[in-house]
């Protein structure tokens, strides 16, 4: 019982660390659940979706509706359907050329609805269209017969007192299975494997009028169960079978023996130690060994664990590849012109894989899926590919993605075939999720060619695109040369009668937040806390200090024997140490503060920490008291509920004084700050600036006059403040201050 309580509590940890990183990992998201769990998935084609099928709320101005064949596994006595679900995506981004997107009022929500039920005999194995007629759909079942219905002629909901039964029945297996595939290149032929051995071969097309139709063909070379069928893509003679025999075998209609294979291998063996579940097949092998010198034989026993193979799928695009799926938990790529071994196997799964799909969109990528709850796709071009240390822990370089939204065994996906990138996936605890993963995995090396099929299908690849982000790059450029001089274009944001907020001051808020958002991603699930506390130490370290190595020290006697670097006068503080310093506190409490339970304090941000801030009465602010206004001279109210107990005394500095024939610093003026006010928010007596006097020392604060810009700081035209200014416009100030980072 502890050991199912702690399996739960991981799996709901992976799932809020998931859901957590859900902004960054994926353009797409829709998660729904189903009245029953769903064992089958299949998206409809747009190209091939017949108007009575289609949903009418689609239009080139709202957001598209995609169909989805799903079907039912109840319990009891309560009864199963074949069902149609509408998938309403989001609208689009605008783009130049397209119509306009409808009032906000209007906009849709996304979401899956179901659209037509139609009763069925027992739950829904697995289900299939045709590709040539999309409203026939096959269905395997758990009796032996195999259903076809007509959803063209079905009511969206079944009429009341109605049992049920399909338009065509199919006979020739003994026993369930799973395995079904539509040949897309011959109408109406339909091949079918079950748990009896057999592989069936339908002609639909030839239906008799009392809708029972035995097989066309048999073929039985398989010694167990046959779990998956598949048609070759390109050639309509040609189909795959894998089974519990762990083998795979390739068919061809056109031999004179087709009821034999012309190829059959064992697709996977077991090499190495792997992990494996109930769902391997023992194969007891006995073998009569003959002594020589005895002149005798004995038999010797062997239990050999071979791994069956669940799933085959051909490449659409390249007519000799294929991959198969093993309990064995890998996936093997095959080449039909040398099957004697594979390619390559791709071995990041952790339990049986059911289920393995090449896109319909890109020629080298393909998916799988286990019963781990995770489904990964795979890009064979980055296999062999150079990878970092610290990246290899994650797993090979070609594996672009893993989906982890399921919290149970992920029982069957589909790739859609109008928009590239998304997948349905449903799972055993009823939930159907549609989901795309974020263009910035896989865009590098897709742009060229997504930028071609956009030119092709305009109407397709909305989502993928995001012209916006293409657009707000020379607008991003065009602003960051406003940054460090914006001249007179832009005027100050005065929000205060010292100071100014530039496009620079936005500069430091953004650096922060890519930190932010590269530690959500760093540290999305962290196994060791110690060895990445000590990673973040360094990183750290390393920041802060090469902060200080680019901004340079404080010199002296450049001219003497002694030049060096002054450490009693070098600054501390800068751009650099002021990320490295919010990158260990941010990190730090990431991998130790981070909690399950989300604490609702208010505050967003402090939601999943053990450790909440709340004031203080020292602050003379009391919770759910209105902060007290103070008033200054000029009668303006000003909030100070924070440093209203703290004295800033006068304080004083020193600045170097250029003689008239010497271009050395060979005298110092020193010059005094008056802070009449307590708490003034003055350049020079606020709060930001004492702390940094106390805490780091005058000596190491940013030297340069930084208020000089400011109207009353008057400066000469060789930009040196003239003697009539302030005395705190040549005052020690440093931006990238303590308070500043806190």
């Amino acid at each position: 019982m502890a050991e199912v309580e702690e399996a739960r509590a991981m799996a709901a940890e992976e799932y809020r660390v998931w859901k957590k990183n859900t902004p960054f990992l994926y353009d797409l998201v829709i998660s729904h659940a189903l009245e029953w769990p769903s064992l089958t998935v299949q998206w409809l084609s747009f190209s091939s979706t017949p108007s009575s099928l289609s949903s009418s709320s689609s239009s080139p101005s709202t957001a598209p509706v995609h169909r989805l064949i799903l079907g039912t596994h109840t319990s009891d006595e309560a009864p199963n359907f074949l069902m149609l679900a509408d998938v309403r995506f989001p609208l689009p981004p605008p783009r130049k050329g397209f119509p306009a997107p409808p009032p906000a009022a209007d906009v849709p929500i996304p979401s899956v609805e179901i659209a037509q039920t139609i009763r069925h005999e027992g739950e829904v194995n697995r289900a299939r269209y045709m590709p040539q007629n999309p409203a026939l759909v096959a269905t395997k079942t758990c009796v032996s017969e195999v259903h076809v219905f007509d959803c063209a002629r079905r009511p969206p909901k079944p009429l009341e007192g109605e049992t049920g039964g399909p338009d065509l029945e199919l006979r020739g297996h003994a026993t369930e299975g799973y395995g079904v595939s539509w040949s897309s290149l011959k109408e109406g032929y339909l091949l079918s494997g079950s748990y009896d051995s057999k592989i069936c071969l339908w002609d639909v097309g030839a239906t008799p009028k009392e809708k029972v139709l035995d097989a066309k063909d048999l073929f039985e070379a398989h010694e167990a169960a046959v779990e998956d069928v598949a048609w070759h893509i390109k050639n309509e003679n040609l189909f795959g079978s894998v089974g519990d025999d762990h083998r795979l075998m390739i068919w061809d209609l056109r031999s004179s023996a087709s009821k034999k294979p012309q190829h059959s291998i064992v697709a996977h063996q077991d090499e190495q130690e792997a992990i494996f579940h109930e769902y391997e097949v023992g194969l007891a092998l006995k073998i009569k060994v003959w002594h020589v010198k005895v002149q005798d034989s004995f038999m010797l026993d062997i239990n050999l664990i071979l791994p069956r193979v669940n799933s085959l799928s051909f490449n659409p695009f390249n007519e000799w590849i294929l991959a198969t799926a093993s309990a064995d938990t890998t996936v093997n790529l095959f080449d039909l012109r040398k099957l004697t071994a594979s390619l390559h196997t791709f071995s990041s799964h952790t339990g049986p894989a059911f289920q393995v799909e090449w896109s319909p969109k890109h020629e080298t990528v393909l998916a799988s899926s286990a019963a781990d709850k995770r489904l990964m796709v795979w890009d064979l071009s980055r296999i062999g590919d150079e990878q970092a240390e610290e990246d290899s822990e994650d797993g090979p370089p070609e594996l672009l993605f893993v989906h982890g939204g399921h919290t149970a065994k992920i029982s069957e996906f589909s790739w859609n075939p109008d928009e590239p990138w998304v997948i349905a996936s449903v799972a055993e605890d009823n939930i159907l999720q549609v989901w795309q993963m974020a263009e910035s995995i896989y865009q590098d090396d897709y742009s060229t060619e997504v930028g071609d099929e956009l030119g092709a299908n305009p109407t397709c690849d909305l989502y993928l695109l995001h012209p916006s982000r293409l657009e707000s790059k020379p607008k991003l450029v065009k602003l960051m040369i406003l940054v460090d001089y914006a001249g007179s274009i832009f005027p100050f944001i005065a929000h205060s009668a010292w100071n100014g907020v530039r496009l620079a001051d936005f500069v430091m808020p953004f650096f922060l937040f890519i930190v932010g958002v590269s530690l959500a991603l760093v540290y999305k699930k962290i196994s060791d806390k110690l060895q990445a506390t000590h990673k973040v130490m360094l990183r750290a370290v390393k920041l802060f200090m090469l902060g200080i190595l680019l901004q340079g020290g404080y010199f002296h006697g450049i001219n003497s024997l002694t030049y060096g670097v002054d450490i009693e006068k070098i600054r501390w503080l800068g751009i650099l140490q002021r990320i490295a310093i919010g990158y260990i506190i941010a990190a730090l409490c990431e991998i130790w503060l981070s909690s399950v339970t989300v604490k609702d304090v208010g505050i967003g941000i402090f939601k999943n920490y053990y450790l909440h801030w709340y004031e203080t009465d020292e602050t003379n602010v009391m919770v759910g008291e209105e902060p007290k206004i103070l008033q200054n001279s000029g009668g303006d109210g000003v909030f100070k509920p924070t440093l209203a107990k703290v004295i800033i005394s006068d304080w004083q500095f020193t600045v170097p004084q250029m003689s008239s024939n010497s271009s050395q610093n060979d005298s110092y003026v020193i010059k005094t700050v008056k802070c009449e006010v307590r708490g003034d928010l003055g350049p020079a007596c606020n709060s930001a600036g004492m702390i940094d006097r106390y805490v780091l020392g005058i000596d190491h604060l940013y030297k340069k006059p930084v208020y000089r810009n400011l109207k009353e700081c008057r400066t000469a035209e060789d930009g040196q403040v003239l003697d009539i200014s302030p005395s705190w416009c040549q005052a020690p100030f440093d931006p990238e201050g303590i308070l500043g980072e806190v």
